[in-house]
């Protein structure tokens, strides 16, 4: 199963159809339909409710099908080198997924874990677009993805895309 994040909303039917089109289950999340809080830094997820976010919102709806994909794939604006404000809301809840500290158990992360409990990712993409590129913003990117990779359990890569259909011809590639 894949699981895609996205906040490109050109992509709401191509991407789909795509995926349909080889016949690869896949669940499709556009960030922006949902209600996600940016990270308060609270640690209620670490002590209060070990692995889920104290803060009431959507992150709930997009957590299980996360943490029970295969591959995950997230396509993301590049600002300012970095994730889409509404793309890095999701990803800053998610960073305990891929602790040593929390394990997944029947799709809920759980306090205990160890580096062999990781989330059974096989593949964790990062596509990165700017319909104006910026050769600049793009290396602090990919540099930006490359350390998320250094600092969890999950592997993966990251990439960037001018034009949808590049951001199609990668999707197509990496599957």
């Amino acid at each position: 199963m894949i699981t895609i994040l996205s906040d490109r909303r050109e992509l709401d039917e191509s991407l789909p159809q795509l995926l349909k089109s080889r016949k690869i289950p896949f669940a499709y999340y556009n960030v922006e339909d949902y209600q996600i809080e940016e990270c308060a830094g609270c640690n209620g997820c670490v002590y209060i409710t070990p692995g889920a976010c104290v803060q009431r919102d959507d992150t709930g709806r997009l957590y299980p099908a996360i943490l029970n994909s295969d591959t995950v794939l997230i396509l993301t604006g590049i600002s300012y080198g970095s994730y889409s404000f509404s793309v890095k809301r999701v990803l800053d809840k998610f960073g305990l997924a891929g602790s040593r500290f929390y394990r997944v158990e029947h799709g809920k992360l759980k306090k205990g874990g160890g580096w062999s409990k990781a989330p059974d990712l096989k593949h964790y993409y990062v596509i990165g677009y700017q319909t104006i590129p910026d050769t600049g913003q793009r290396a602090i990117f990919l540099r930006l993805v490359n350390e998320m990779y250094q600092l969890t359990q999950l592997t993966g890569c990251g990439y960037t895309a001018g034009s949808d259909s590049e951001i199609l011809k990668k999707v197509e590639e990496l599957l």
